[in-house]
């Protein structure tokens, strides 16, 4: 269910929107900064609400803050040593058939047809971990904001 902004009121360091998400109504202050930010960064502030009331993930950050997470379009990379099989997630999805693509390399797909996932069987012999580097941008960020402990 998305959020929507019900009302929203100037408050003195930003502005306080009313904000219905999950079938009931929340109160957030976002800042003028956060607001900037949100602007930078092309984010609504109904989706960032919906990180700070539904998080994915919380991280500690700097100054005794909190950053929350939604992860969204995003690709996981998964590996399991006692299995030695590495993961490769391209999206959401129930998985319906598998191609071999070689002996050991396993392409998952969904009942349309498209890829969901690639798996790896005796990964350590493919894919040196202990080197391994990616850039991916997986994820939604909020501005972090300062949280009671």
């Amino acid at each position: 269910m998305p959020s929507k902004i019900i009302k929203s009121f100037p408050r003195l360091k930003g502005k306080l929107p009313t904000i219905r998400y999950g079938g009931t109504q929340h109160d957030i202050l976002f800042t003028y900064h956060s607001i900037e930010r949100c602007t930078r960064w092309n984010l609504r502030l109904e989706d960032v609400a919906e990180s700070l009331l539904n998080p994915d993930e919380v991280l500690r950050g700097h100054s005794g803050r909190y950053i929350t997470i939604r992860e969204e379009g995003f690709i996981k990379i998964r590996y399991s040593r006692d299995a030695d099989v590495c993961v490769i997630q391209l999206k959401e999805g129930n998985l319906a058939d598998s191609i071999d693509l070689k002996e050991g390399v396993i392409l998952h797909l969904d009942r349309e047809g498209n890829p969901v996932e690639i798996e790896i069987l005796d990964a350590s012999k493919v894919v040196s971990f202990d080197e391994m580097t990616f850039s991916i941008p997986s994820r939604k960020v909020t501005d972090s904001i300062p949280m009671s402990e």
